[in-house]
C-alpha cells in the first residue's frame, strides 16, 4: 500500500527508457484507480527526450506549461478523464520552481 501523503516523492531507477515509461505510466494508473479526480504530474530531469518518446508512441502534448523561469512542463490528455504533467525543474530551490503567480 502507498501511505504516502500529498506531494511527498519517491525516486525509482529504471533498466532503460521503455521501462521508465512503462513504470510512469502503471504508475499513473493506479493512482487514477485510487481517486478518479487525481492530478498526476511527473518529474524528469530532461523534458525534451520525454516528448520525443511520446511522440514516437504516438502521444501528441495537449498544451505546454505557461512560462516559468525554473521549469518546464507539458502536458498530455490520453483520454478525456486523465491530465498528465510532466515536468522538468531547472532549479534547486523548491521556493522557486514551485513559486506561482
Amino acid at each position: 500500500a502507498d501511505d504516502r501523503r500529498p506531494g511527498d516523492c519517491r525516486r525509482v531507477t529504471a533498466a532503460d527508457a521503455r521501462d521508465e515509461l512503462e513504470r510512469m505510466a502503471d504508475w499513473a494508473a493506479n493512482r487514477l484507480a485510487a481517486n478518479a479526480e487525481a492530478r498526476i504530474g511527473i518529474v524528469v530531469p530532461d523534458l525534451d527526450p520525454v516528448v520525443q518518446r511520446l511522440a514516437a508512441a504516438g502521444h501528441s502534448v495537449h498544451h505546454p506549461g505557461g512560462p516559468h523561469p525554473h521549469r518546464r512542463s507539458v502536458y498530455y490528455a490520453p483520454d478525456a478523464l486523465l491530465m498528465i504533467e510532466f515536468v522538468q525543474y531547472l532549479s534547486a530551490d523548491p521556493e522557486l520552481r514551485n513559486a506561482y503567480g
